[in-house]
């Protein structure tokens, strides 16, 4: 009887997770380097920081996460953010909601807008990044006209407040929500027939619509959940700057993407965990903190998100990605 040569159950975690290894090993020398240039790099105080910072994009990218395994690139969530923390104001402030009120205001919104992406994506047969740049134009266009131009400051709210703050067991409450929603989306594209439907169309949908599967059901649920997630961050943004800005976010639409290319996710779809997502999330706020300690200025950390970006797409191109087909 011949032998069968087991795999090597090693080498098959690497190869199912490489991505994931290589930016965790990534990470180390990036703390390293942080270590070196910095004596203030691992202080208790700085390490808050960096946690409040990445829960921002990190939440947002857990749910980019998901219309990105569609092959769906959302450049939009942060245009929802900066719209929906402007009407967050209004109910609170102007009509003066309550702020659980004020909260469920801005699930609806980004429950909307969600729909308007998935109409514009898959009943107009738009590509999902051009009908997402036309979403965060719209989105950033009524920020500014409904309250014309003037931000809104909320910080006195005693829940915003406390949300922007306040920690549990020595971590940012902002973290811990980010942590939150990405155990959510991990369990719901790991177990549920959502997520598995949305590895199908990702990876080729015309097999998944062979198959039996809603393409305009599953992408139009990707999009609402993308956008809801946006909108919910607008509430841990508001927490920590203390006002609603009709400029929230300019200039950064593109990080969420990057992160989550970094991480491992494909441009094409069929690709990629939360997982990865949170690393790039974690590598990208890491590496802007160290610019930060060494006085780098903004235009020199603009740059670098750019290069990083690219590298990120090429990575996935060598991965085997490529276009997305809708």
């Amino acid at each position: 009887m011949e032998n069968i040569q087991q795999p090597n159950k090693w080498k098959a975690f690497y190869q199912n997770n490489n991505t994931q290894i290589t930016l965790c090993i990534a990470l180390l020398a990036l703390c390293a380097v942080g270590a070196i240039t910095s004596p203030h790099f691992f202080e208790g105080k700085n390490w808050n920081s960096i946690m409040t910072g990445v829960s921002i994009v990190g939440t947002m990218s857990a749910g980019l996460t998901v219309s990105m395994i569609l092959g769906g690139l959302d450049v939009s969530q942060y245009a929802i953010l900066a719209f929906t923390g402007i009407m967050f104001a209004i109910f609170v402030v102007w009509w003066k909601w309550n702020f659980w009120l004020g909260v469920l205001g801005v699930i609806v919104l980004g429950v909307v807008i969600g729909l308007w992406n998935a109409f514009v994506v898959c009943g107009m047969k738009v590509e999902p990044m051009v009908a997402t740049m036309g979403t965060q134009f719209i989105c950033r266009g009524f920020a500014f006209i409904v309250t014309d131009a003037a931000n809104q400051r909320v910080g006195e709210i005693a829940e915003v407040n406390y949300i922007g703050t306040a920690d549990i067991l020595g971590i940012p409450f902002c973290f811990w929500f980010m942590m939150v929603a990405y155990v959510f989306v991990y369990i719901m594209l790991k177990y549920t027939k959502f997520g598995r439907d949305c590895y199908a169309v990702g990876a080729n949908s015309r097999a998944a619509y062979l198959s039996g599967i809603s393409l305009t059901k599953v992408r139009t649920r990707a999009y609402i959940f993308s956008s809801l997630l946006a909108s919910l961050t607008t509430i841990l943004y508001v927490g920590q700057v203390g006002s609603a800005l009709v400029a929230a976010g300019n200039g950064l639409d593109l990080d969420a993407s990057t992160a989550v290319i970094l991480g491992g996710l494909s441009v094409a779809g069929g690709k990629g965990n939360v997982v990865g997502s949170f690393l790039g999330c974690l590598f990208l706020t890491i590496l802007q903190n160290i610019f930060s300690l060494n006085g780098v200025t903004q235009y020199w950390q603009t740059i670098t998100k750019g290069f990083v970006l690219v590298i990120a797409v090429a990575l996935d191109t060598l991965r085997g990605g490529g276009q997305a087909q809708y």
